[in-house]
């Protein structure tokens, strides 16, 4: 009851729910490395945020995660599906307070009262060799770009973006 009308404050990604709900439930052990592997099973991406859901900001909450991979496209659909090189690929990712994007086009960000889909400007087209930093903490509405004032968190979370790229796999097609 402490916690009703708190915000969680972490980073939580859709990953996250089966994990969390399986701690929730008093059954972690079947989300884990361990059990999965000696159950013949992959291992997950969600991490167990139960703990830190359940703590507040008083009590020096616990995060189970502190960076997520928002997107990355490695492959080209404009190419057949073709790998394209890490500096061709764009991606978002945050960590901590930050969120780096490379390779994208810029979004206009609006209040959510005047988010208007009229005024999107989406594209499948990568920006090549844009990059933008923001501080999601400090400038929820990502409107200034911090990549030239903080260069070297920059490149840090580059790092990171470029270490998800070595890690992702094609997705086996399986047609329609």
């Amino acid at each position: 009851d402490k916690l009703r009308g708190t915000t969680f404050r972490g980073i939580f990604h859709a990953a996250d729910w089966l994990p969390t709900f399986a701690s929730a439930v008093g059954r972690a052990e079947i989300v884990s490395d361990a059990w999965r592997r000696a159950n013949g099973l992959d291992a997950l991406d969600g991490v167990d945020q139960w703990q830190a859901l359940r703590s507040s900001a008083e009590e020096s909450p616990v995060h189970a995660r502190d960076e997520v991979l928002i997107h990355l496209n490695k492959w080209s659909m404009h190419l057949g599906g073709a790998e394209m090189p890490f500096n061709f690929s764009s991606g978002a990712v945050r960590v901590g307070e930050w969120k780096l994007m490379v390779n994208e086009h810029p979004i206009p960000a609006y209040k959510p009262s005047h988010n208007w889909t009229a005024n999107c400007t989406c594209t499948n087209e990568a920006g090549a060799g844009t990059r933008f930093l923001y501080n999601v903490v400090d400038d929820p509405y990502e409107s200034t770009n911090l990549v030239q004032t903080y260069p070297g968190i920059a490149k840090r979370i580059e790092r990171r973006l470029l270490h998800y790229y070595r890690k992702a796999r094609a997705t086996a097609y399986v047609g329609a």
